[in-house]
């Protein structure tokens, strides 16, 4: 190779202590404890956290009543009820949030739970219009109701009066002959 490429030994050394420089000062800036604060942030707030941390509270306690009904009964009478009352998902979800204020982990994936949430805000708002709507008019399946009625909550309820389901139409029974009738 021509002088001066990096085949020349002298090249090579100078290279070789600007890397040791180069690394030492990156040692000696990480060793500063007077340095300031990495420009970190947390991917969400607290207010967030808190939101979903609420939301899979709900979801669980939702499931559970769904998913195992004899396990977690829901009754009207909240003494006889296994799901959680208000109080019961502010307690768990201060309890739950101050602890994954701790996990960055448990954060990314609350933001990431928090940012579809706050994106589906107008679809909720219109859910919660238009489904005791349909539900009366009868353009949901019944079997929806019950579930609707319970995640809408009881504020909207009343709105979930929907009329008992028709009885099935019977065919025509033909009478047979008896003894006042005449056989045709």
């Amino acid at each position: 190779m021509s002088p001066g490429g990096f085949a020349d030994p002298e090249v090579r050394a100078r290279a070789a202590e600007a890397r040791k420089l180069k690394a030492e000062e990156r040692r000696q800036r990480k060793a500063r404890p007077d340095r300031a604060p990495s420009g970190r942030r947390l991917p969400i707030s607290k207010v967030q956290v808190q939101h979903g941390v609420s939301a899979v509270i709900i979801g669980i306690d939702a499931g559970l009543a769904y998913l195992a009904p004899d396990l977690w009964v829901t009754d009207p009478i909240p003494e006889n009820s296994d799901r959680l009352t208000e109080r019961e998902i502010a307690m768990l979800t201060e309890a739950f949030s101050d602890e994954a204020m701790k996990h960055p982990r448990v954060l990314r994936f609350l933001a990431q739970l928090t940012s579809i949430t706050d994106r589906m805000g107008i679809a909720g708002a219109l859910m919660l219009v238009a489904l005791p709507r349909l539900a009366r008019r009868g353009m949901l399946p019944r079997a929806f109701v019950p579930v609707l009625r319970d995640l809408l909550g009881a504020a909207t309820a009343a709105e979930f009066n929907v009329p008992p389901a028709a009885p099935a139409p019977q065919p025509p029974q033909q009478e047979e002959p008896g003894p006042n009738r005449e056989a045709a």
